[in-house]
């Protein structure tokens, strides 16, 4: 895989990249979601978000899985 990153979003607005990686080989990968906001640094608020997953493998193939999830309050 030649490049894979995870973005956090709070409906349409983008809140920060959580995660880039490049020249990974082939395999699983598992990440932690810590809660943290990345732009402020806090907690997330309660709310509804959303994580969008990108894949490019190295013949420039795109992949795009999104995940949502809630933080209760």
């Amino acid at each position: 895989m030649q490049r894979l990153s995870v973005d956090l979003y709070r409906q349409s607005q983008l809140l920060g990249r959580l995660l880039e990686r490049h020249e990974l080989l082939p395999g699983r990968y598992r990440y932690g979601i810590t809660g943290i906001d990345p732009s402020t640094g806090r907690a997330l608020t309660p709310g509804i978000y959303r994580l969008v997953v990108n894949a490019v493998s190295s013949d420039e193939v795109t992949s795009e899985r999104q995940l949502g999830f809630t933080v209760a309050g």
